[in-house]
């Protein structure tokens, strides 16, 4: 009975805005695939298994959240280094033996299910930059721990990037975001922007001729032309729409529907309501990476805009977080993995609405086992920083008022 009160107990030390985030994250999910998940039960024969398979993983998830909180942040630590360098072994084997899926292989196969390594390397790759960041204390360490942090980010966002572009993009950027608020010497981070820059740019132009002049890439470079195209019909949307639009409609069925059911829930703040969706039919992964579409056609502007104070919540959250605690290693994790829950949604929502046109999964709602259990561990490392950190406050305000009451009451009559 004790060890169960105390349970309950430490539950109660975790951040109740971040736990009450992600079960209603949670729940929208399972809601909304519901909807979306029409095409998967269509292929299978069966309506009631991709939601019952997508529910088994979320319950899941919950279960790794609260076994994560509780495990001690050095073990955390020391597992993020273990685990990084399996999931760049992994990465490796993708290059030969990944199962492919619409061009990209992004999964490794192992019969009874399938799993994605560049998933275990970002939440890897941030608890190992975090702990780098943190063995920062004199300035002749800012440099060796800038060049080996450069050089696993380098690695790791390289072999993702040979499948997953856009993945490989968001954990660059968020472990720059994270040496940048750890007040890395800027003209490291100005170098870094300016090579970025330049190699991206001139890479760019040489890809687009070779593509314009029909070459035949292959191996790591297989993906180029896809690149290119996402690239120039960005441009085109911005350039116009009106055109961009026509073009989707005759090919990119993917940005055609999906641009079709937020207009179609545009029409009232409460969408057609959950369950009404007609786009779902047609969008071919409304129940991944074009999820939000089905969010926004089911449930309106007011659906929309509470998903995205969510995610936003999240990042708030996560920079109180590192705020208030006490290790520069907790606060430089809370604040990565805030920032790549954040910008990852943004990235998803902000392709459904047609600026951009690489896809990234909606954290927790968009299926995918292997996505739902390691943002789960996110947040479940964020809860257990919370913990800790919450824990501290209520013991040091219980000792001030044991020792506010242990103090005697002197009578100043007594002492006159």
């Amino acid at each position: 009975m004790a060890n169960t009160n105390n349970i309950l107990r430490n539950f109660r030390y975790g951040d109740k805005v971040i736990w009450i985030i992600y079960l209603l994250l949670c729940a929208i999910s399972v809601v909304t695939l519901f909807s979306a998940s029409s095409t998967l039960a269509y292929g299978s024969q069966e309506y009631t298994a991709p939601i019952i398979r997508h529910t088994l993983f979320i319950i899941g998830g919950i279960i790794v959240a609260g076994f994560v909180y509780f495990i001690p942040q050095q073990i955390i630590r020391i597992v993020g280094y273990l685990s990084l360098i399996v999931s760049i072994i992994l990465l490796f084997g993708l290059l030969l033996y990944g199962a492919r899926h619409h061009g990209a292989a992004r999964w490794i196969n192992l019969g009874l299910f399938q799993f994605q390594p560049s998933e275990i390397a970002k939440i890897s790759l941030l608890v190992v930059v975090a702990d780098l960041l943190s063995r920062i204390k004199e300035k002749e360490d800012e440099k060796k721990y800038f060049l080996i942090i450069l050089g696993l980010t380098a690695l790791v966002c390289g072999l993702i990037m040979v499948d997953n572009l856009s993945t490989a993009i968001l954990l660059a950027g968020t472990v720059f975001l994270m040496m940048f608020l750890a007040q890395i010497n800027w003209k490291y981070l100005v170098g870094i922007i300016l090579v970025i820059g330049v190699v991206g740019f001139s890479g760019f132009k040489i890809a687009q001729k070779m593509v314009d002049n029909h070459y035949q890439f292959s191996g790591a470079f297989r993906r180029v032309p896809t690149w290119v195209g996402r690239i120039e019909s960005a441009q085109e949307a911005n350039n116009d729409p009106e055109a961009k639009f026509e073009r989707d409609r005759e090919g990119n069925y993917q940005a055609y529907y999906s641009q079709l059911a937020i207009a179609r829930g545009g029409k009232s703040p409460l969408g057609v309501l959950p369950g009404n969706s007609v786009e779902r039919d047609y969008l071919p992964q409304a129940f991944a990476d074009y999820i939000y579409a089905i969010i926004v056609e089911e449930s309106g502007i007011i659906g929309a805009v509470f998903v995205i104070i969510l995610y936003f919540l999240i990042l708030f959250r996560g920079g109180m977080l590192a705020y208030k605690t006490e290790s520069s290693y907790t606060a430089y994790l809370a604040t990565g993995l805030a920032i790549l829950l954040t910008f990852q949604a943004i990235i998803s929502m902000i392709v459904v609405v047609g600026i951009i046109t690489t896809g990234q999964p909606l954290p927790i709602i968009s299926r995918g086992g292997t996505s739902a259990i390691i943002t789960s561990v996110y947040f479940g490392i964020l809860l257990g920083i919370s913990r800790v950190q919450n824990g501290k406050q209520i013991a040091a305000e219980q000792v001030r008022q044991e020792s506010e009451e242990n103090i005697p009451i002197v009578d100043i009559d007594e002492v006159e």
